[in-house]
C-alpha cells in the first residue's frame, strides 16, 4: 500500500494474491478492516468508484511499517484531509498499469514515483526525470528496465518539449513506456520536437547527439501496444 498513493479494495487484493501474501477474501477483508479500525490505512469512498472503498497509508500506517524494520524510502504520506480529486484516478491507473505487468509473471521490481523523486536528491543516483514509475521484468532469459509515464492530461507544447528532453538525455535507462487514455492525448506529445513524425504507424527519428539506443512507447492505454524502436544510427 505504501508504494501506491491510493488503491481501490479489488486492487490492493489483486496485490497481495499477486504478490503472494493472501489470496483469501474473507481473511484479506478482515486484515484491511482491522488495519482501518486501528489508523494504519484510510478509507473513503469517492461517488465514481461505485462504493467500492479507497485506502491510503496513513503516517501511523508509515511508522508502522519502520518498527517492524520495513523503512519506506519514499514516505508519501498524505496530509490528513480530502485528497485531490485530480491524484486519485492517476494513482489507481498506474496500479492498474502495475498489475498488468504483475498478472504477465515477468514483473521483477517496481521502484513507485515517490522513491525514485528520492532517488533524483542525489546526483549519483538521480534519472533524467521524476517518472510515474520504473519497472524491470525478466522476459525471454533477460532483464530489461524502463520507465513508466502515464499522461492522463493534456499539457502545453513547451511542457512536451521538456518532458522529451528529459528522456532524450536519461544514461540510465534506455527504454520508455508512454502511455495515454485516448488517441486525443496521443499526437501532441509525439509532435514535440520539430521534425518528429506525427504518423505514429512510422518510427520516430533517433536522437542525433546520443549514441545509444532508445525504444520510444507511444500508444493509446486502450488500444493494442505497439512498440517503435529506434536505434541511433538508423534512419
Amino acid at each position: 500500500m505504501a508504494d501506491s498513493r491510493y488503491a481501490t479494495h479489488l486492487q490492493l487484493l489483486e496485490f497481495a494474491d499477486l504478490d503472494g501474501f493472501e489470496f483469501r477474501r474473507r481473511v484479506f477483508n478482515w486484515r484491511a478492516q482491522r488495519l482501518v479500525r486501528h489508523g494504519l490505512l484510510r478509507k473513503q469512498i469517492v461517488p465514481y468508484l461505485n462504493g467500492e472503498a479507497l485506502y491510503s497509508i496513513s503516517r501511523p500506517g508509515i511508522e508502522a511499517l519502520e518498527r517492524m524494520g520495513t523503512y519506506y524510502l519514499g514516505a508519501n504520506v498524505e496530509r490528513e484531509r480530502d485528497p485531490s480529486e485530480f491524484q486519485i484516478p492517476h494513482a489507481l491507473e498506474l496500479n492498474n498499469i502495475r498489475l498488468t505487468l504483475l498478472r504477465t509473471g515477468t514483473l521483477f521490481s517496481w521502484i513507485p514515483e515517490s522513491f525514485i523523486r528520492v532517488l533524483n536528491l542525489s546526483p549519483a543516483h538521480a534519472y533524467a526525470k521524476v517518472y510515474d514509475g520504473i519497472a524491470k521484468v525478466f522476459f525471454d532469459g533477460e532483464f530489461a528496465e524502463f520507465a513508466v509515464e502515464y499522461e492522463r492530461t493534456l499539457k502545453s507544447l513547451p511542457k512536451y518539449k521538456k518532458i522529451r528532453e528529459a528522456i532524450e538525455s536519461e544514461t540510465r535507462l534506455n527504454a520508455f513506456l508512454y502511455l495515454v487514455p485516448s488517441w486525443h492525448l496521443l499526437i501532441p506529445p509525439c509532435c514535440a520536437r520539430p521534425g518528429s513524425d506525427p504518423i505514429l504507424d512510422r518510427p520516430l527519428p533517433p536522437p542525433a547527439a546520443t549514441g545509444s539506443s532508445r525504444e520510444v512507447f507511444c500508444r493509446s492505454a486502450t488500444t493494442k501496444r505497439r512498440i517503435a524502436s529506434n536505434k541511433a544510427g538508423r534512419g
